[in-house]
């Protein structure tokens, strides 16, 4: 069991016959002698190589000395891999190497036998000696052995009592006398012993190791016993975790310690009848109650056999804990007995098959399963066969092919068999492979099979009532498409006339009042159609988040500003209380986290009359680039019962009383619960009825470092833009539409063209060759995404195929975006359009820089300092395109002068300020201070 003693048999057979060999090579010289000695006494392999190599080099003067080693297989993994030694010859594989080459890992390093000196060397033509390389045929590589000034060469085959080894080889730059080749032969001779030593102690090392891993890691308990004294000699880790004592505890004590169920000394003697079995006959297998050191008693399966360890005849015990076994043969005797007591007691039917034999049997229950008596026939294969219904023939057969071929071993299988009365029963056949034949084909299946007719009629039912239910919600879904859709149309002409007008700076109080209440109305309105799609796609699970890096502070900050004119129109206070510390720049869901947050906010300022409402932002925790925030939302407002708080998170439902009358679906706070839970967290509330509300969520927000400060440019009224006109081409079957983008792009500068549908689209793009195409989905004729992809395709010519279009749709569902997307659209804006995400769309895709009504204001001002000086700053066009204008102001014809100012955008940069003012002045139709701004510039021409 131990290595020494494999050493001492490994000594006493190898090292007499290297004393032989000693003693009859005396002229071996002194310090070749010494190197032999040093090798035969070495046992590791590596060294021994090292050593045999050096020393050739040391002792002979060669240049360098090679040893290859013959692989020990066929075909090593290494050569078949690489794909040489095709013919499966045996390879030498070089593995050590001194003098001038050191390295292993050359040309040479497998040599497949019979090939080159090397391979000739081992294959039978013997030792190899000449002292004229250049000239032997047998040695290749003549230039490279005329670059390194080789002279000699001397080969031998390393051999063991007959048995190849390898070839140990070197090169000299000296002539190799024939001496020298009697010691290289001889001291061959000396190396094949050490390789040989050495290669015997790594195999005897391996195997004790194995045998160790094997002792320490096997399953059952294993011991050593003598024969003579019956001690344990050895045990291994498994032996002390199923008896409970420590390894000390167990060695040197009789057995009998261990196979103790009452009395040891009537124990031990019981076992050792086995014993002398085990070593007068045979090995012994038996089952014996042991006892535990705790006293507990255990089932084993003991295996008895003798064997010659070390030169010395043992017992080995091989011990398994079987007492989970016998309790399962207990439990299953019982088992089978309540199994034949269930058969009798439900309606299934029990089989039995011989795949072998054919011989079948089937239990009372299935005849009466089926209407039959057990009198009526004899069921075998061909006659259940004929039971089945012919559509359901091939899938019942087909399962004990699927046996026969061994690609199952059990089955599920549902179909349908004929009753005695000619009806048809739906059953479950389930079965299952227990014997198998010595080649591993099945020889027997052994199944149940159960009446499933009701469940069928129920899935049946069940699944009509499905497609009911996906009918309902496809017809729901499209409904509240269409209605979107319907609805956002008519908003989109609301929404944005509204915004045009509110630019002009000359309404009167009552018309801002007016327009405010349209935009107010027509925001209430797109906001309970986005409530209701919000919640659609929710119910769907078809909302998912779409997280964005932005600025936490100014997220927060315009969300406060928002809010406090919301309160301040109900004269009520509002408090924002951020943290002392915030993380900059975070990852989230913007949009939908601003959503819950206004939802919340305004919730607060709807059911608050008096008092004030506060916003506060707390910052838990910041850790391993994550920020804990505590978004919470106080209010002194009407409050809710303790009771209602459960009903206030359901879809239309608002909790109030009768005397409350208040805007809104009810949906706010069943999308922010649902978006907070999206997020991944909870929102909580805590409410006092009459005293007022607290609504709170925590999230954790990603931080992201670096992120760019946003825009401070505010609502600035956008006036124009530099640079050359630009060509924008709006396609929409809805002239209203049409027609409210027109008015706003036309008063910015834009040449405008109209298309009502895909068709006159492309047309109109051939003509008009725009920079830009604002691109309506839905249209008769042709829709807008065949007219993308014909863009895109060519179709209308190449040289727009790169035009930026923009998807402008009341359909708003996030496919719709996928799908202008993938026809080829550049961007995707949700009607009703607003101006602000408009103008920075057109502004990112045509690269546009804005004059804003600020600059403008500047200029003005100092266009009225000019006035007074009578030198004008802003540049002007020649008297010729200022005059018509006067002329046109003078007679109200706005819209002509319009086009003249379209006229001077084109005649230069330098002229586009002086066109923005006219052009705001026209949009307020303020004619006659186009007269006052134009004449100093008349003036001044004329006296040119």
């Amino acid at each position: 069991m131990r290595v020494f003693w494999m050493g001492c048999f490994f000594q006493c057979t190898i090292t007499p016959f290297y004393l032989v060999m000693i003693m009859k090579q005396e002229f071996l010289g002194d310090s070749l002698q010494r190197i032999t000695l040093q090798t035969t006494s070495s046992l590791d392999l590596q060294e021994v190589l090292t050593t045999i190599t050096q020393g050739i080099v040391n002792e002979l003067g060669a240049a360098f000395a090679r040893i290859w080693l013959l692989d020990e297989g066929d075909l090593c993994a290494e050569c078949y891999q690489a794909g040489s030694c095709s013919n499966r010859e045996r390879c030498l594989h070089l593995v050590g190497s001194a003098g001038v080459y050191t390295h292993l890992n050359g040309e040479f390093r497998r040599v497949p036998l019979g090939t080159l000196k090397i391979g000739r060397i081992a294959q039978g033509e013997g030792r190899m000696w000449t002292n004229d390389v250049l000239n032997d045929d047998r040695l290749p590589d003549k230039q490279w052995l005329r670059e390194n000034a080789f002279r000699a060469f001397a080969g031998c085959p390393l051999t063991f009592r007959g048995e190849l080894l390898g070839v140990v080889a070197m090169f000299s730059r000296r002539e190799i006398t024939q001496e020298a080749f009697d010691r290289f032969a001889v001291f061959a001779n000396q190396a094949a012993i050490a390789i040989k030593n050495a290669q015997l102690f790594e195999a005897l090392q391996t195997s004790e190791t194995t045998y160790r891993e094997i002792f320490e890691t096997a399953n059952d308990a294993i011991l050593v016993i003598d024969i003579e004294t019956n001690e344990i000699l050895d045990c291994n880790q498994k032996a002390c975790q199923m008896f409970g004592y420590r390894r000390e505890e167990i060695l040197h004590h009789k057995m009998g310690m261990i196979f103790s169920s009452e009395d040891p000394v009537t124990s031990q003697e019981n076992v050792l009848r086995f014993a002398r079995k085990a070593i007068e006959d045979s090995p012994q297998l038996f089952e014996w109650l042991c006892r535990e050191k705790a006293g507990q008693l255990i089932w084993t399966e003991i295996s008895l056999k003798c064997a010659n360890l070390g030169g010395r005849d043992r017992l080995l015990a091989a011990v398994r804990d079987i007492t989970k076994h016998k309790g399962a043969e207990e439990a299953l005797r019982e088992s089978e007995r309540r199994l034949v007591l269930s058969l009798e007691a439900t309606r299934d039917g029990l089989y039995d098959f011989d795949m072998a034999s054919g011989n079948t049997f089937f239990s009372d229950n299935f005849y009466r399963m089926l209407g039959y008596s057990p009198n009526d026939f004899v069921m075998d294969y061909e006659r259940w066969v004929s039971l089945l219904h012919p559509d359901d023939l091939k899938k019942a057969t087909q399962e004990l092919e699927t046996y026969a071929e061994g690609q199952n071993d059990s089955h599920f299988v549902e179909y349908r068999m004929r009753c005695k009365d000619g009806s048809y029963k739906w059953v479950h056949d389930r079965g299952k492979v227990v014997e198998w034949d010595e080649n591993g084909n099945p020889t027997r299946i052994i199944g149940t099979n159960v009446d499933i007719s009701e469940r069928k009629r129920a899935e049946v039912k069940l699944q009509k009532t499905i497609e009911a239910a996906e009918a309902a919600n496809q017809a729901k879904s499209e409904f509240l498409a269409n209605m979107s859709h319907e609805l956002r149309t008519p908003l989109n002409a609301i929404l944005g006339y509204t915004q045009i007008l509110k630019r002009d700076k000359d309404l009167t109080n009552a018309q801002e009042e007016g327009l405010g209440i349209i935009q107010n109305s027509g925001e209430h309105l797109l906001t309970l159609i986005n409530d209701i799609l919000d919640l659609s796609k929710i119910e769907a699970q078809k909302l998912e988040l779409m997280p964005t890096d932005f600025h936490l502070p100014q997220f927060l900050k315009n969300i406060a500003d928002m809010t406090r004119i919301r309160a301040e129109q109900k004269a009520l206070a509002f408090r924002y209380e951020p943290p002392s510390t915030l993380p900059t720049g975070v990852r989230g869901d913007e949009k939908r986290l601003r959503q819950v947050l206004l939802n919340l906010l305004g919730n607060a300022a709807k059911f608050t009359h008096e008092g004030q409402v506060t916003f506060k932002v707390k910052c838990r925790e910041v850790s391993g680039g994550s920020a804990k925030l505590c978004f919470q939302i106080e209010d002194t407002g009407i409050g809710i019962a303790e009771e209602k708080l459960a009903e206030i998170f359901l879809p239309f439902h608002q909790v109030r009383n009768s005397s409350q009358q208040v805007e809104g679906t009810g949906l706010g706070l069943t999308i922010s619960q649902k978006l907070v839970k999206l997020m991944g967290t909870e929102l909580q509330v805590k409410s006092t009825l009459g005293e007022g509300s607290v609504f709170w969520f925590d999230l954790d927000l990603p931080e992201i470092a670096d992120l760019p400060q946003p825009a401070t440019a505010g609502e600035r009224a956008v006036l124009g833009f530099k640079g050359r006109k630009r060509k924008i081409l709006v396609v929409d079957d809805n002239q209203e539409s049409r027609d409210m983008l027109v008015n706003l792009l036309s008063s910015l500068g834009f040449e405008l063209a109209e298309a009502p549908n895909g068709r006159d689209c492309l047309d109109k793009t051939a003509a008009f060759h725009p920079d830009l195409i604002l691109m309506d989905l839905v249209m008769p004729v042709m829709d807008g995404l065949e007219a993308t992809r014909r863009i895109r395709r060519g179709e209308v010519t190449e040289l727009l195929q790169g035009v930026v279009i923009i998807a402008l749709s009341a359909s708003v569902f996030a496919h719709n975006r996928q799908q202008s997307l993938e026809a080829g659209c550049d961007d995707f804006i949700p009607k009703p359009v607003q101006n602000a995400e408009l103008l920075e769309k057109l502004r990112l895709h045509l690269g546009l820089e804005w004059i804003y009504e600020t600059e403008i204001e500047t200029d003005l001002q100092h266009e009225s300092e000019g006035w007074e000086e009578g030198t004008p700053p802003l540049q002007a066009p020649s008297s010729d395109e200022v005059a018509p204008i006067f002329e046109l102001a003078r007679r109200g014809r706005i819209v002509a002068i319009r086009e003249h100012i379209d006229r001077i955008e084109q005649l230069g940069d330098q002229f586009i300020p002086f066109a923005a003012v006219l052009r705001r002045m026209a949009r307020g139709f303020q004619t006659e201070q186009i007269c006052d701004f134009l004449k100093p510039y008349l003036e001044e021409t004329d006296g040119r």
